[in-house]
């Protein structure tokens, strides 16, 4: 269990380890890693925001009582707390050579020396305007700063850091206030080949234990699945360890949205195998790319490539599985049925590539529509097998149920849609009476399948076999409106709260979207009501 789900966390890195663009080339003296935060009031405000639309407001005010019983009930005193600070990290040559050094922006000098004082941190005051602060009992830690620029600059292991001639203007490395909230900025390359490799080899550490680990599934083939995935993040880590260029994340919470974004970028060195792979990433095409639309109320696109291992450990797994089930069939004429329909799915499992496409939207009558849409292989050849088993399966049903299934229902530039109807019963009524119909559609085209659901199940089929075209897609897509879920809610029993948090024209997007080109690039955005419509949906 333990080694499944490590594997579902890293699935994203596993996919993208054989074909992991630079960024922009920076300057070699660049700092290795740059932390940069807007301001206290800043964080405790988002903090304290965030903890109460999730409706733990209690933790705030438990570390707002914590600060004030250890720092005072002013605050930090001495410190700004509208000004951005952080942490600046160098290297020199060697590994032991690193230079941290800590921004903090200062109001009063004297206030700031108080609050050390009160917290028993012993402070000696240089002849060059140097401070020496000595913390912890057991183990003593002399930090060494002075205050310049209005803020103060505090380093370790060596006063150099702080010297005149190294001070840097804080707007140069911090910014402004109107930055994101947190902001990080590893320079990879700038970080000591030997702390890299030191680094790696702890990596491989726990790479070996969870490879003696591994859960063995009972299946050769999918204990090989599991094998080559964890080699592929192995891969992925050493790659961005050894070639990896430029790493930047960033937080931000908009107040008056009220929408948390999160953004990640991974650019390689420049000319590197890692950079190459990145922009092939951002090269790469889906089928059905041109479906996505802000009209919908969710979207989403999946479109990767297997790496080399996983793809041929997913081959075997296809042919046991399918030399397993066929064992088990003892009946001369659906074992023959099995063999057919196994002939015509095996090129698209065999494909390596995971292409597809999912939409929900609201009818004008409150009612869903689905469509799922998967790239194939020889998908007329697919439609012909499965059609002559839904003949034969059709001709056994009694009479009157026969017209529950409707082959060549519609048509739509030369693709058949096929229509079945949704049993009845206790599981499924509910299901129907959210589509507001009992069917279900289907199509083919030789590279694509499409299912419906829902009144607007034929027309979605339609729209998608007319725009369904190779374009260029991110790697993975999730979109959703949620003012379009809200106007859906809001006309059933005790929506009209939930409604109301979400209104037409805000910035209401549910947002995850990852895909390569000069960087690798993921980005997560979330209206944070999200939180208040579940827990009013959950006292309803």
């Amino acid at each position: 269990m333990r080694t499944r789900n490590l594997m579902l966390c890293l699935l994203p890195l596993c996919l993208f380890a054989s074909r992991l663009d630079a960024g922009a080339k920076a300057e070699a003296t660049a700092p290795a890693l740059v932390v940069q935060v807007r301001s206290l009031d800043r964080v405790f405000d988002q903090a304290k925001l965030i903890l109460s639309l999730i409706g733990r407001d209690e933790i705030a005010d438990k570390i707002d009582g914590l600060l004030r019983a250890k720092i005072g009930a002013g605050g930090f005193e001495g410190v700004d707390h509208k000004k951005p600070f952080g942490v600046v990290v160098n290297f020199g040559k060697e590994i032991h050579e690193i230079s941290p050094l800590f921004l903090v922006p200062i109001s009063d000098e004297k206030a700031f020396l108080k609050v050390l004082e009160n917290n028993k941190v012993r402070v000696d005051k240089g002849k060059s305007g140097h401070y020496t602060a000595r913390i912890g009992r057991d183990i003593e830690i002399e930090v060494y700063f002075r205050f310049a620029n209005g803020y103060l600059y505090a380093t370790m292991l060596s006063q150099d850091a702080i010297a005149d001639a190294k001070l840097i203007a804080p707007s140069k490395i911090l910014g402004d206030k109107d930055g994101p909230a947190l902001a990080a900025t590893l320079r990879i390359d700038q970080v000591p080949l030997a702390a890299r490799q030191i680094a790696l080899g702890e990596f491989e550490k726990i790479y070996a234990s969870l490879l003696r680990e591994k859960t063995d599934t009972g299946v050769k083939s999918a204990n090989a699945m599991i094998e080559a995935s964890l080699e592929n993040v192995a891969a992925a880590v050493k790659s961005i360890l050894m070639d990896g260029q430029e790493l930047k994340f960033t937080l931000d919470l908009d107040a008056k949205t009220k929408t948390i974004a999160l953004d990640f970028a991974l650019a390689g060195k420049p000319g590197s195998d890692l950079a190459k792979s990145i922009d092939d990433l951002g090269k790469q095409e889906s089928r059905f790319g041109g479906l996505v639309s802000d009209k919908n109320m969710f979207n989403a696109v999946m479109n990767v490539a297997l790496p080399e291992k996983m793809h041929k450990a997913m081959e075997s797994l296809f042919d046991e599985v399918k030399a397993k089930a066929l064992e088990e069939l003892t009946d001369k004429t659906k074992r023959m049925q099995a063999e057919g329909l196994f002939a015509v799915i095996e090129p698209t499992f065999k494909s390596g590539r995971a292409d597809a496409f999912f939409l929900m939207n609201v009818g004008p009558d409150k009612t869903l529509d689905y469509l799922v849409a998967l790239g194939v292989k020889d998908g007329k050849k697919m439609e012909k097998t499965l059609r002559a088993l839904v003949e034969k399966a059709r001709a056994a049903m009694p009479k009157k149920d026969q017209d529950k299934i409707k082959l060549d229902f519609a048509k739509h530039a030369g693709v058949a849609i096929h229509r079945i109807e949704i049993p009845e019963g206790r599981e499924f009524d509910a299901v129907a009476g959210l589509l507001g119909d009992r069917s279900a559609y289907f199509a083919f085209r030789d590279d694509a399948a499409f299912v419906a659901l829902g009144k607007g199940g034929v027309e979605a089929i339609k729209n998608a076999v007319s725009l369904a075209k190779p374009a260029k897609a991110p790697l993975l897509l999730y979109r959703a409106d949620m003012s379009k879920l809200a106007t859906l809610m809001a006309g059933l029993e005790g929506g009209k709260d939930v409604g109301a948090l979400f209104p037409a024209g805000g910035d209401n997007l549910v947002l995850i979207r990852i895909e390569g080109g000069r960087a690798l690039t993921a980005r997560i955005q979330l209206p944070l009501n999200v939180f208040l419509m579940s827990r009013k949906v959950e006292k309803k």
